[in-house]
């Protein structure tokens, strides 16, 4: 009987590991799954980190466009510089938010938006007609082009302050709703960066 006692004892003890080593398996398992899972491109961004990226980066390309105007026609030397800093932050913005929609398999042009057209394009939650917040239209950029000296520093000025404002608005939609970690630091960055921009253009078009 000492025996047998013996025996169903280390029966016991054997089972109970068995069953904690099964335990600890499922839980690492579970655990595992639930780590590749919010890993995946499918959990990492929504739709509001979609729409923010692929509006934002024609925003990008129209203030480079006017900022490589001012290049060549701005008479101010304070004005070519501000045009250079935006150049140079919003290149490499494009090159980053394009690079996120290619790891989502998203395209680059959101559908239904007129590429040849700076204000086409369907805004849904941006605003309440079908143009980009603060985008100069067409007509507006070939008149932008026919200016030079100081008629091009104001208008360039004016245009870039509303451009400005589009752009920080559809970057408070994206750290509210967004769900992709660096996009919504972008979206922070861009709020920032371009607030104090306005703040100098401001000053810029109160000298004399």
């Amino acid at each position: 009987m000492k025996r047998i006692g013996v025996l169903l004892a280390a029966l016991l003890a054997a089972a109970t590991v068995a069953a904690c080593g099964s335990s600890t398996s499922s839980t690492s398992s579970t655990s595992t799954m639930s780590s590749a899972a919010a890993s995946s491109p499918a959990a990492s961004h929504n739709a509001a980190d979609v729409m923010f990226t692929q509006t934002m980066i024609p925003h990008h390309e129209q203030a480079i466009v006017m900022a490589e105007l001012a290049a060549t026609r701005a008479g101010s030397p304070t004005v070519k510089q501000l045009a250079t800093r935006i150049r140079t932050a919003q290149a490499p913005e494009i090159a980053q938010m394009t690079g996120w929609l290619g790891q989502w398999g998203e395209p680059t042009i959101m559908p239904g938006t007129v590429s040849d057209s700076p204000s086409g394009g369907m805004m849904n939650g941006y605003h309440g007609s079908s143009s980009t917040p603060g985008m100069m239209s067409t007509s507006q950029l070939s008149q932008l082009r026919t200016l030079s000296g100081r008629a091009f520093d104001r208008a360039f000025l004016t245009e870039m302050t509303i451009h400005h404002r589009g752009a920080i608005r559809m970057a408070q939609i994206e750290a509210r709703t967004g769900r992709h970690a660096a996009v919504r630091q972008l979206a922070k960055n861009i709020e920032t960066s371009q607030t104090a921009e306005i703040a100098s253009m401001a000053a810029m078009l109160r000298q004399p």
